[in-house]
Protein backbone atom coordinates (compact mmCIF):
# COMPACT_ATOMS: atom_id res chain seq x y z
CA UNK A 1 0.00 0.00 0.00
CA UNK A 2 2.94 2.52 0.80
CA UNK A 3 4.96 1.61 -2.39
CA UNK A 4 1.60 2.39 -4.23
CA UNK A 5 0.98 5.78 -2.26
CA UNK A 6 4.84 6.33 -3.46
CA UNK A 7 3.84 5.20 -7.07
CA UNK A 8 0.68 7.78 -7.47
CA UNK A 9 2.73 10.65 -5.95
CA UNK A 10 5.34 10.29 -8.69
CA UNK A 11 2.83 10.06 -11.26
CA UNK A 12 1.10 13.16 -9.63
CA UNK A 13 4.48 15.00 -9.41
CA UNK A 14 4.90 14.16 -12.99
CA UNK A 15 2.03 15.79 -14.50
CA UNK A 16 2.83 18.72 -12.09
CA UNK A 17 5.72 19.00 -14.02
CA UNK A 18 4.15 18.90 -17.03
CA UNK A 19 1.58 21.84 -16.41
CA UNK A 20 4.29 24.01 -15.27
CA UNK A 21 6.68 23.60 -18.30
CA UNK A 22 3.77 23.49 -21.09
CA UNK A 23 3.09 26.90 -19.18
CA UNK A 24 6.70 28.22 -19.31
CA UNK A 25 7.65 27.40 -22.82
CA UNK A 26 6.71 25.50 -25.93
CA UNK A 27 7.21 21.94 -26.52
CA UNK A 28 10.49 20.35 -28.43
CA UNK A 29 8.68 17.31 -29.32
CA UNK A 30 5.18 16.04 -30.06
CA UNK A 31 2.52 15.86 -27.33
CA UNK A 32 2.52 12.11 -26.67
CA UNK A 33 6.22 11.57 -27.41
CA UNK A 34 5.85 14.38 -24.40
CA UNK A 35 3.70 12.41 -22.00
CA UNK A 36 5.95 8.98 -22.81
CA UNK A 37 9.02 10.89 -22.56
CA UNK A 38 7.89 12.53 -18.58
CA UNK A 39 6.21 9.11 -17.40
CA UNK A 40 9.24 7.49 -17.91
CA UNK A 41 11.84 10.07 -16.19
CA UNK A 42 9.18 9.63 -13.22
CA UNK A 43 8.92 6.08 -13.33
CA UNK A 44 12.49 5.84 -13.60
CA UNK A 45 12.93 7.87 -10.76
CA UNK A 46 9.94 6.20 -8.54
CA UNK A 47 11.78 3.08 -8.81
CA UNK A 48 15.26 4.12 -7.97
CA UNK A 49 13.62 5.92 -4.53
CA UNK A 50 12.34 2.76 -3.76
CA UNK A 51 15.35 1.03 -4.03
CA UNK A 52 16.79 3.66 -2.30
CA UNK A 53 14.72 3.11 0.73
CA UNK A 54 12.97 5.93 0.44
CA UNK A 55 16.00 8.17 1.71
CA UNK A 56 15.29 11.77 1.54
CA UNK A 57 18.22 13.17 0.57
CA UNK A 58 18.01 10.79 -2.85
CA UNK A 59 14.96 11.46 -3.39
CA UNK A 60 14.93 14.59 -3.42
CA UNK A 61 18.10 14.35 -5.68
CA UNK A 62 15.78 11.98 -7.87
CA UNK A 63 13.15 14.27 -8.18
CA UNK A 64 15.31 17.28 -9.38
CA UNK A 65 16.88 15.54 -11.76
CA UNK A 66 13.67 14.44 -13.03
CA UNK A 67 12.04 17.64 -13.31
CA UNK A 68 15.57 19.10 -15.11
CA UNK A 69 15.40 16.37 -17.48
CA UNK A 70 12.34 16.81 -18.64
CA UNK A 71 12.31 20.55 -19.14
CA UNK A 72 15.20 20.56 -21.28
CA UNK A 73 14.18 17.25 -23.36
CA UNK A 74 10.90 18.06 -24.11
CA UNK A 75 10.69 21.85 -23.72
CA UNK A 76 11.99 24.44 -25.42
CA UNK A 77 14.28 25.71 -22.28
CA UNK A 78 17.84 26.41 -21.50
CA UNK A 79 20.00 23.75 -19.22
CA UNK A 80 20.13 26.66 -16.93
CA UNK A 81 16.30 27.25 -17.23
CA UNK A 82 16.02 23.82 -17.04
CA UNK A 83 17.75 22.79 -13.84
CA UNK A 84 16.28 26.49 -12.04
CA UNK A 85 12.91 25.54 -12.74
CA UNK A 86 13.30 21.68 -11.60
CA UNK A 87 15.12 23.14 -8.46
CA UNK A 88 11.99 25.57 -7.88
CA UNK A 89 9.42 22.75 -8.03
CA UNK A 90 11.44 20.20 -6.04
CA UNK A 91 11.66 22.96 -3.40
CA UNK A 92 7.99 23.92 -3.78
CA UNK A 93 6.98 20.05 -3.30
CA UNK A 94 9.40 20.25 -0.60
CA UNK A 95 8.22 23.03 1.47
CA UNK A 96 4.37 21.55 1.41
CA UNK A 97 5.28 17.93 2.91
CA UNK A 98 6.94 19.55 5.85
CA UNK A 99 4.48 22.03 5.87
CA UNK A 100 1.69 19.24 6.27
CA UNK A 101 3.55 16.75 8.00
CA UNK A 102 4.30 19.32 10.65
CA UNK A 103 0.53 20.28 10.86
CA UNK A 104 -0.69 16.57 10.70
CA UNK A 105 1.58 15.85 13.84
CA UNK A 106 -0.07 18.66 15.56
CA UNK A 107 -3.46 17.90 14.69
CA UNK A 108 -2.28 14.07 15.72
CA UNK A 109 -0.28 14.98 19.10
CA UNK A 110 2.37 12.51 17.66
CA UNK A 111 6.07 13.14 17.96
CA UNK A 112 7.80 12.68 14.62
CA UNK A 113 9.03 9.55 14.64
CA UNK A 114 5.08 8.50 15.65
CA UNK A 115 3.87 9.93 12.47
CA UNK A 116 6.29 8.62 9.60
CA UNK A 117 5.41 5.14 10.50
CA UNK A 118 1.47 4.68 10.21
CA UNK A 119 1.29 3.78 6.55
CA UNK A 120 -2.23 5.37 6.05
CA UNK A 121 -1.80 8.75 7.62
CA UNK A 122 1.34 8.64 5.40
CA UNK A 123 -1.15 8.32 2.70
CA UNK A 124 -3.11 11.03 3.89
CA UNK A 125 -0.16 13.55 3.76
CA UNK A 126 0.85 12.58 0.39
CA UNK A 127 -1.94 13.13 -1.03
CA UNK A 128 -2.70 16.32 0.68
CA UNK A 129 0.77 17.43 -0.63
CA UNK A 130 0.41 16.89 -3.53
CA UNK A 131 -3.14 18.42 -4.21
CA UNK A 132 -1.51 21.50 -2.62
CA UNK A 133 1.13 20.80 -4.91
CA UNK A 134 -1.28 21.21 -8.08
CA UNK A 135 -2.92 24.62 -6.84
CA UNK A 136 0.88 26.13 -6.37
CA UNK A 137 1.79 24.79 -9.99
CA UNK A 138 -1.05 26.41 -11.36
CA UNK A 139 -0.32 29.67 -9.39
CA UNK A 140 3.15 29.79 -10.33
CA UNK A 141 2.77 29.25 -14.02
CA UNK A 142 0.94 32.41 -14.10
CA UNK A 143 3.99 34.20 -13.43
CA UNK A 144 5.94 32.31 -16.07
CA UNK A 145 3.62 33.39 -18.97
CA UNK A 146 3.77 37.21 -19.86
CA UNK A 147 0.49 38.59 -20.92
CA UNK A 148 -1.51 35.90 -20.28
CA UNK A 149 -5.69 36.42 -20.52
CA UNK A 150 -6.90 33.34 -18.63
CA UNK A 151 -8.35 33.23 -15.54
CA UNK A 152 -8.57 30.86 -13.01
CA UNK A 153 -11.78 30.16 -11.97
CA UNK A 154 -12.34 30.67 -8.07
CA UNK A 155 -14.93 27.37 -8.22
CA UNK A 156 -11.26 25.39 -9.65
CA UNK A 157 -9.83 25.51 -6.35
CA UNK A 158 -13.17 24.36 -4.48
CA UNK A 159 -12.53 19.79 -5.12
CA UNK A 160 -9.01 20.26 -4.11
CA UNK A 161 -10.07 21.95 -0.93
CA UNK A 162 -12.68 19.86 -0.47
CA UNK A 163 -10.19 16.94 -0.52
CA UNK A 164 -7.73 18.14 1.79
CA UNK A 165 -10.44 18.90 4.40
CA UNK A 166 -11.36 14.91 3.69
CA UNK A 167 -7.98 13.88 4.46
CA UNK A 168 -7.71 15.87 7.71
CA UNK A 169 -11.01 14.18 8.67
CA UNK A 170 -9.70 11.16 7.67
CA UNK A 171 -6.71 11.25 9.78
CA UNK A 172 -8.19 12.25 13.05
CA UNK A 173 -10.61 9.14 12.33
CA UNK A 174 -8.33 6.82 12.32
CA UNK A 175 -6.29 8.30 15.07
CA UNK A 176 -8.99 9.12 17.77
CA UNK A 177 -12.33 6.69 16.79
CA UNK A 178 -10.82 3.69 17.35
CA UNK A 179 -10.51 2.44 13.69
CA UNK A 180 -9.03 -0.78 12.84
CA UNK A 181 -6.30 -1.48 10.18
CA UNK A 182 -8.99 -2.66 7.87
CA UNK A 183 -10.81 0.43 7.99
CA UNK A 184 -7.65 2.42 7.78
CA UNK A 185 -6.72 0.92 5.12
CA UNK A 186 -10.03 1.27 2.89
CA UNK A 187 -9.72 5.05 3.88
CA UNK A 188 -6.43 5.26 2.35
CA UNK A 189 -7.50 3.65 -0.92
CA UNK A 190 -10.55 6.10 -0.81
CA UNK A 191 -7.99 9.28 -0.51
CA UNK A 192 -5.91 7.29 -3.21
CA UNK A 193 -8.98 7.05 -5.49
CA UNK A 194 -10.42 10.62 -4.93
CA UNK A 195 -7.18 12.42 -5.75
CA UNK A 196 -7.35 11.12 -9.48
CA UNK A 197 -10.19 13.22 -10.35
CA UNK A 198 -8.35 15.93 -9.05
CA UNK A 199 -5.40 15.25 -11.22
CA UNK A 200 -7.59 14.90 -14.00
CA UNK A 201 -8.76 18.30 -13.37
CA UNK A 202 -5.46 19.99 -13.54
CA UNK A 203 -4.29 18.19 -16.53
CA UNK A 204 -7.42 18.54 -18.61
CA UNK A 205 -7.42 22.13 -17.84
CA UNK A 206 -3.97 22.64 -19.13
CA UNK A 207 -4.77 21.60 -22.36
CA UNK A 208 -7.47 23.32 -22.49
CA UNK A 209 -5.42 26.28 -21.61
CA UNK A 210 -3.24 25.23 -24.45
CA UNK A 211 -6.06 24.56 -27.16
CA UNK A 212 -7.65 28.35 -26.03
CA UNK A 213 -3.64 29.80 -26.60
CA UNK A 214 -3.53 27.93 -30.16
CA UNK A 215 -6.75 28.79 -30.66
CA UNK A 216 -6.11 32.72 -29.89
CA UNK A 217 -3.06 32.62 -31.85
CA UNK A 218 -4.74 31.60 -34.75
CA UNK A 219 -7.59 33.88 -34.57
CA UNK A 220 -5.04 36.86 -34.45
CA UNK A 221 -3.58 35.90 -37.36
CA UNK A 222 -6.76 35.36 -39.30
CA UNK A 223 -7.70 38.91 -38.11
CA UNK A 224 -4.13 40.53 -39.33
CA UNK A 225 -4.38 38.35 -42.25
CA UNK A 226 -8.34 40.43 -42.59
CA UNK A 227 -7.11 43.84 -41.39
CA UNK A 228 -4.12 43.51 -44.18
CA UNK A 229 -5.88 42.58 -46.96
CA UNK A 230 -8.58 44.92 -46.62
CA UNK A 231 -5.25 47.07 -46.31
CA UNK A 232 -4.38 45.96 -49.57
CA UNK A 233 -7.56 46.68 -51.09
CA UNK A 234 -7.54 50.40 -50.31
CA UNK A 235 -3.83 50.42 -51.37
CA UNK A 236 -4.53 49.23 -54.82
CA UNK A 237 -7.32 51.68 -55.24
CA UNK A 238 -5.22 54.46 -54.32
CA UNK A 239 -2.51 53.16 -56.33
CA UNK A 240 -5.15 53.04 -59.34
CA UNK A 241 -6.27 56.77 -58.47
CA UNK A 242 -2.49 57.68 -58.31
CA UNK A 243 -2.13 56.28 -61.72
CA UNK A 244 -5.09 57.62 -63.92
CA UNK A 245 -4.17 61.28 -61.98
CA UNK A 246 -0.54 60.57 -63.31
CA UNK A 247 -1.73 59.22 -66.86
CA UNK A 248 -4.07 62.44 -67.17
CA UNK A 249 -1.30 64.70 -65.86
CA UNK A 250 1.44 63.60 -67.92
CA UNK A 251 -1.15 63.99 -71.46
CA UNK A 252 -1.84 67.98 -70.13
CA UNK A 253 1.86 68.19 -69.92
CA UNK A 254 2.62 67.09 -73.22
CA UNK A 255 -0.27 69.29 -74.72
CA UNK A 256 1.30 72.25 -72.70
CA UNK A 257 4.58 71.54 -74.00
CA UNK A 258 3.47 71.31 -77.68
CA UNK A 259 2.34 75.09 -77.41
CA UNK A 260 5.16 76.02 -75.51
CA UNK A 261 8.26 77.96 -77.15
CA UNK A 262 10.08 79.02 -73.90
CA UNK A 263 13.04 76.97 -72.73
CA UNK A 264 12.58 77.54 -68.95
CA UNK A 265 8.44 76.79 -69.00
CA UNK A 266 10.39 73.53 -70.81
CA UNK A 267 12.94 72.85 -68.56
CA UNK A 268 10.28 73.15 -66.09
CA UNK A 269 7.46 70.87 -67.57
CA UNK A 270 9.88 68.23 -68.28
CA UNK A 271 10.94 68.43 -63.70
CA UNK A 272 6.92 67.40 -63.42
CA UNK A 273 6.86 64.68 -66.13
CA UNK A 274 10.13 63.47 -64.30
CA UNK A 275 8.14 63.45 -60.69
CA UNK A 276 5.16 62.51 -62.08
CA UNK A 277 6.56 59.33 -63.57
CA UNK A 278 7.19 58.21 -59.83
CA UNK A 279 4.02 57.24 -59.50
CA UNK A 280 3.95 54.85 -62.31
CA UNK A 281 7.08 52.86 -61.23
CA UNK A 282 5.25 50.01 -59.50
CA UNK A 283 5.52 46.35 -59.88
CA UNK A 284 3.96 44.90 -63.19
CA UNK A 285 3.67 41.41 -62.22
CA UNK A 286 0.40 40.51 -63.55
CA UNK A 287 -0.94 40.09 -60.25
CA UNK A 288 -2.93 42.86 -58.82
CA UNK A 289 -2.57 41.13 -55.09
CA UNK A 290 1.10 40.67 -55.76
CA UNK A 291 2.00 43.93 -57.15
CA UNK A 292 0.07 46.07 -54.43
CA UNK A 293 2.19 43.60 -51.10
CA UNK A 294 5.37 44.60 -53.57
CA UNK A 295 4.22 48.35 -53.75
CA UNK A 296 3.52 48.48 -49.55
CA UNK A 297 6.93 47.15 -49.34
CA UNK A 298 8.39 49.50 -51.33
CA UNK A 299 7.06 52.01 -49.31
CA UNK A 300 8.29 50.90 -45.77
CA UNK A 301 11.25 50.09 -46.84
CA UNK A 302 11.96 53.73 -48.05
CA UNK A 303 10.25 54.97 -44.82
CA UNK A 304 13.01 52.54 -42.77
CA UNK A 305 15.94 53.21 -45.31
CA UNK A 306 15.99 49.46 -46.17
CA UNK A 307 16.88 48.52 -49.52
CA UNK A 308 14.21 46.74 -51.14
CA UNK A 309 14.92 44.34 -55.01
CA UNK A 310 12.31 42.78 -56.40
CA UNK A 311 11.99 40.31 -59.96
CA UNK A 312 8.81 39.21 -60.27
CA UNK A 313 9.01 38.72 -64.00
CA UNK A 314 9.73 34.60 -63.78
CA UNK A 315 6.12 34.25 -61.99
CA UNK A 316 3.22 36.30 -60.98
CA UNK A 317 1.90 33.17 -59.05
CA UNK A 318 -1.84 34.77 -60.49
CA UNK A 319 -3.33 31.67 -58.96
CA UNK A 320 -2.56 31.92 -55.56
CA UNK A 321 -5.61 33.21 -54.23
CA UNK A 322 -5.24 36.71 -52.68
CA UNK A 323 -5.79 36.44 -49.07
CA UNK A 324 -3.38 33.53 -49.11
CA UNK A 325 -1.00 35.74 -50.99
CA UNK A 326 -0.94 37.65 -48.08
CA UNK A 327 -0.94 34.94 -45.42
CA UNK A 328 2.22 34.02 -46.89
CA UNK A 329 4.05 36.93 -48.68
CA UNK A 330 2.93 39.58 -45.95
CA UNK A 331 4.21 37.07 -42.86
CA UNK A 332 7.65 36.25 -44.55
CA UNK A 333 8.01 40.07 -45.89
CA UNK A 334 7.15 41.83 -42.32
CA UNK A 335 9.97 38.72 -40.73
CA UNK A 336 12.78 39.92 -43.05
CA UNK A 337 12.04 43.37 -42.96
CA UNK A 338 12.23 43.52 -39.26
CA UNK A 339 15.48 41.41 -39.31
CA UNK A 340 16.74 44.06 -42.20
CA UNK A 341 16.47 46.75 -39.60
CA UNK A 342 18.34 45.42 -37.24
CA UNK A 343 21.41 44.65 -39.58
CA UNK A 344 24.16 46.29 -40.93
CA UNK A 345 23.52 46.57 -44.96
CA UNK A 346 19.46 46.52 -44.36
CA UNK A 347 18.38 45.19 -47.47
CA UNK A 348 15.98 42.74 -48.58
CA UNK A 349 15.20 40.68 -51.99
CA UNK A 350 12.51 38.80 -53.35
CA UNK A 351 12.29 37.37 -56.68
CA UNK A 352 10.20 34.29 -58.14
CA UNK A 353 11.79 31.20 -60.27
CA UNK A 354 10.68 28.10 -61.66
CA UNK A 355 11.74 24.71 -60.45
CA UNK A 356 10.87 20.86 -60.96
CA UNK A 357 7.30 22.09 -61.60
CA UNK A 358 7.06 24.23 -58.38
CA UNK A 359 6.69 28.26 -58.39
CA UNK A 360 9.23 29.32 -56.05
CA UNK A 361 9.21 32.49 -54.04
CA UNK A 362 12.79 33.82 -52.37
CA UNK A 363 13.17 36.40 -49.84
CA UNK A 364 16.13 37.24 -48.96
CA UNK A 365 16.91 39.67 -46.12
CA UNK A 366 20.56 40.86 -44.24
CA UNK A 367 20.63 39.33 -40.56
CA UNK A 368 23.38 39.95 -38.29
CA UNK A 369 22.36 37.71 -35.52
CA UNK A 370 21.67 33.89 -36.61
CA UNK A 371 17.49 32.73 -36.08
CA UNK A 372 17.16 31.05 -32.34
CA UNK A 373 16.06 27.52 -33.58
CA UNK A 374 15.00 24.21 -32.25
CA UNK A 375 15.12 20.55 -34.25
CA UNK A 376 15.64 22.92 -37.39
CA UNK A 377 12.13 25.45 -36.37
CA UNK A 378 12.85 28.88 -36.00
CA UNK A 379 11.64 30.16 -32.09
CA UNK A 380 9.94 33.61 -32.37
CA UNK A 381 12.21 36.66 -30.71
CA UNK A 382 9.49 38.47 -29.78
CA UNK A 383 8.27 39.01 -25.76
CA UNK A 384 4.87 38.38 -26.55
CA UNK A 385 5.06 34.75 -27.49
CA UNK A 386 1.49 33.90 -27.36
CA UNK A 387 0.99 36.65 -29.83
CA UNK A 388 3.77 36.13 -31.91
CA UNK A 389 5.12 32.66 -33.59
CA UNK A 390 2.10 31.51 -35.37
CA UNK A 391 3.11 33.20 -38.69
CA UNK A 392 5.24 30.60 -39.99
CA UNK A 393 2.87 27.95 -38.97
CA UNK A 394 -0.18 30.09 -41.10
CA UNK A 395 2.56 30.45 -44.10
CA UNK A 396 2.78 26.36 -43.47
CA UNK A 397 -0.76 25.97 -43.05
CA UNK A 398 -1.70 28.17 -46.63
CA UNK A 399 1.06 26.13 -48.42
CA UNK A 400 -0.70 22.53 -47.98
CA UNK A 401 -3.82 24.15 -50.30
CA UNK A 402 -0.95 24.45 -53.12
CA UNK A 403 1.07 21.07 -52.64
CA UNK A 404 3.55 23.48 -51.32
CA UNK A 405 6.58 23.65 -49.04
CA UNK A 406 8.48 26.09 -46.90
CA UNK A 407 12.72 26.20 -46.18
CA UNK A 408 14.54 28.08 -44.79
CA UNK A 409 18.72 28.68 -44.36
CA UNK A 410 21.06 31.07 -42.89
CA UNK A 411 24.99 32.07 -44.19
CA UNK A 412 26.09 32.63 -41.15
CA UNK A 413 29.50 33.96 -43.43
CA UNK A 414 27.50 36.23 -45.20
CA UNK A 415 25.07 37.38 -42.47
CA UNK A 416 21.84 36.75 -44.88
CA UNK A 417 18.75 34.93 -44.31
CA UNK A 418 16.96 33.12 -46.97
CA UNK A 419 13.12 32.05 -46.45
CA UNK A 420 12.22 29.91 -50.16
CA UNK A 421 8.67 28.57 -50.58
CA UNK A 422 7.51 26.33 -53.30
CA UNK A 423 3.95 26.21 -54.45
CA UNK A 424 2.76 23.99 -57.30
CA UNK A 425 -0.51 24.62 -59.51
CA UNK A 426 -2.28 21.22 -59.78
Amino acid sequence: MLRLGIVISYVIEFISAYIFFSAAAEKRVKQSTCYLVGFGLFAIACVLNILGNQTLWLNLFFYILANFLYGYLCFELSLKKSLFYGFILTLVGTIWEMAVEIFFMSVLEKEFFEFVYGYSTNIFVACTCKSLLFITVLILSRFVVKGSDFKTPISFFIYPGALMISLVIFTYVCAYCGVNAQGQMALAIVSLILIVPTTLLFLIYQRNIEKENELFRLKNEMDKVETEKTYYDILDKQNQDLRIYAHDAKNHLAAIRSLNTNPEIEEYLNKITESLATYSKVSRSGNHSLDVIINRYVTECSIKDVKFIFDTRLKNLEYVEGYDLVTILGNLLDNALESAEKSENREITLSTDYRNTYDVLIVTNSCDTPPKTSNNKLITTKTDKKLHGIGLKSVAKTLSKYNGDYDWEYDEENKVFTATVMLRND
